[in-house]
């Protein structure tokens, strides 16, 4: 994927760096994400600020789950405009708050600043779920496989950036991460990626650091490629492991789905970057 942000975190090289996030020689799984408004939401999409503060760690906490991590500590760093007052601020400390402590996660520091947007940054410290991290591996004959179904959010941002309304209900305000399908299927997983960029996107991804191709299976719809913000998870294994994989998924309530493998060559996606 030929983009400015891709060719900014090349500047760095580190071997630590990718997956938004790192495994450290200490054994902790360190993971960090950004949700801004005006890249990825408007203010007056959100009934109040404390739900603008519980996707904010929702997105951050998507990070940690797919790298096969249990997120324990979280080092905030947030902007946000003097007009929302104290009260907007109680609301948006509010919603952090709840949903990270929600999920057991211990706030131990970080920083504000007053910005002309509101701004989260969640650097988010946890340990991973067995002996090694989930990153994002894809290799010839690997079946992939998605969980959930992805679309809604792009038809209904769409909508919403022409004027229209978010549905009440829509995953977007509050994603069902499949974490517990994770949990479950960490053993039997290769890797795996959520989709913040949309599925087209993170194939490409996934393509570009295994170089691997991707063969979809079946017809695809051009926003079930492209839309973001869904933060379902891709996941790869090996053949043999979906029957496991589809009896972990029954238990954990989560629809999952195979819908392509590894294969030679190199895939493109054809979605426009969501970020740049």
């Amino acid at each position: 994927m030929k983009n400015l942000e891709n060719f900014f975190i090349s500047q760095f090289g580190g071997r630590y760096i990718g997956d938004d996030g790192a495994l450290l020689p200490s054994g902790e799984v360190v993971a960090s994400d950004l949700f801004v408004e005006g890249v990825h939401f408007l203010p007056h999409w959100f009934r109040s600020l404390e739900d603008v503060g519980r996707k904010g760690a929702l997105v951050n906490l998507s990070d940690i789950y797919v790298m096969g991590a249990e997120p324990k500590y979280a080092i905030l760093g947030v902007g946000f405009p003097k007009k929302i007052g104290k009260r907007g601020a109680e609301a948006l400390a509010r919603g952090l708050k709840r949903e990270l402590e929600s999920r057991g996660v211990e706030i131990v520091g970080g920083d504000t600043i007053s910005h002309g947007t509101i701004l989260i940054s969640i650097t988010l410290i946890g340990k991973v779920w067995g002996r090694r991290p989930l990153t994002r591996r894809l290799k010839k004959g690997w079946r992939i496989g998605i969980t959930g179904k992805v679309g809604r959010v792009g038809w209904e941002l769409r909508r919403a950036l022409r004027g229209g309304r978010l549905s009440p209900k829509s995953p977007f305000y509050r994603p069902h991460l499949p974490e517990k399908f994770l949990r479950r299927g960490y053993r039997l997983l290769g890797g795996a990626i959520d989709i913040s960029d949309g599925v087209g996107a993170e194939l490409e991804r996934l393509s570009h650091l295994n170089r691997v191709g991707v063969k979809l299976f079946g017809k695809w719809k051009r926003m079930e490629l492209c839309s973001g913000e869904e933060y379902q998870v891709i996941f790869t294994f090996r053949p043999r492991e979906w029957v496991g994989l589809k009896r972990r998924a029954k238990v954990a309530r989560v629809k999952i789905a195979q819908i392509g493998k590894g294969v030679r060559g190199r895939y493109r996606s054809r979605c426009r970057p969501h970020h740049f």
